[in-house]
């Protein structure tokens, strides 16, 4: 008797990036370094690209792709070749300066340092070699707790100080949005008292990518 196939592979039921990397087998190795990534799987096309490969890094899987732009009308799909990416990839780490400095290390580079955030987390910005944008992030013990899923949860579901809002405006994104910014107003406030402005300092000479973010002062000192 033959075995019934599952429609969804164990450990694949969730949302997967699949990134487009010029060249892949190059940032299969980066990844490796910089994020710790497990490689799953790679096929390599007759002419030595990657026409599929897979990783892991922490519990998320990632498939990776080399550049096929014979197969796309004869357009370039990689960030380099389109000029950036509107697409990042956040991911929660226990240490986000060390998570920073390990990317880095392996030759991603900074676009936001490391800096403690108003919502809560400690967060950076760095990108990879091959343009994509990635958002190490979370939250370390030196801020006052994250306060970002509870405020997604306000934000979809319009929940006001802990108390359900009608349906009709449960699924008004509007509502959500207003009664979320009530609920933490307190918290912006106190946040706002003990911020001062800074400026990132520019990339290989390029302009600032960020202009004027916040910092919480009363965290680790700022280094001029």
């Amino acid at each position: 008797m033959s075995q019934s196939k599952q429609p969804i592979p164990p450990g694949l039921d969730g949302l997967i990036p699949h990134l487009v990397c010029d060249p892949c087998a190059e940032a299969m190795e980066f990844y490796k370094k910089a994020f710790a990534a497990e490689e799953l799987a790679r096929m390599p096309a007759p002419d030595g690209r990657i026409m599929h490969a897979a990783i892991r890094i922490g519990n998320a899987t990632v498939f990776l792709v080399d550049d096929f732009p014979e197969y796309c009308g004869g357009k370039s799909q990689s960030p380099r070749a389109l000029g950036g990416t509107p697409v990042t990839l956040h991911r929660y780490v226990t240490d986000c300066d060390a998570a920073i400095q390990r990317a880095v290390d392996a030759g991603a580079t900074i676009l936001m340092p490391a800096q403690d955030m108003f919502w809560g987390d400690r967060y950076g910005v760095v990108t990879d070699p091959f343009g994509h944008s990635w958002y190490p992030g979370g939250n370390d013990g030196r801020n006052e707790g994250s306060v970002f899923p509870e405020f997604i949860v306000l934000w979809v579901h319009g929940v006001s100080a802990g108390r359900p809002r009608a349906d009709e405006n449960r699924r008004s994104s509007s509502s959500g949005i207003r009664c979320a910014t009530r609920c933490f107003q307190p918290r912006f406030k106190r946040a706002q008292s003990s911020l001062s402005r800074t400026q990132t300092p520019s990339v290989n000479g390029g302009p600032e990518p960020l202009r004027g973010k916040l910092r919480i002062s009363r965290s680790a000192p700022t280094t001029s």
